[in-house]
């Protein structure tokens, strides 16, 4: 049986806090990546946007997103055009296929402890 593609990636799990934001965050993602892959080179997304969405990878907790958008930011700013269209590539192909699960942290054990004897 062929393996689907989306199980190369781990699953990436979220706190439902943020189940309103990543979706349309991982689209605008795709679309600044597809950007690089499809316009002439002037109007490609700068590199100034780039880190913007990196750091709301950050800020999401999509470790794997935030590392490829900084990648991809550094290759626009050294004018490395395959690098970028590589790594476009790679980001648009993961942010089609990871899964994201969402799920509220599990309470820390010392907070529990603390809780009991308080």
């Amino acid at each position: 049986m062929p393996a689907h593609r989306w199980l190369r990636f781990a699953p990436v799990f979220a706190d439902p806090w943020f189940a309103d934001r990543i979706p349309p965050f991982l689209a605008s993602v795709h679309d600044a990546a597809r950007a690089i892959l499809d316009a002439p080179t002037g109007q490609r997304p700068t590199a100034a946007k780039l880190w913007l969405l990196k750091t709301c990878a950050g800020e999401l907790g999509l470790l794997m997103v935030e590392t490829l958008l900084s990648d991809l930011g550094r290759a626009t700013i050294a004018h490395d055009h395959p690098l970028a269209r590589r790594t476009a590539e790679q980001l648009i192909e993961y942010v089609m296929h990871v899964q994201v699960v969402y799920r509220r942290p599990a309470e820390l054990p010392q907070a529990a402890e603390v809780a009991q004897t308080g």
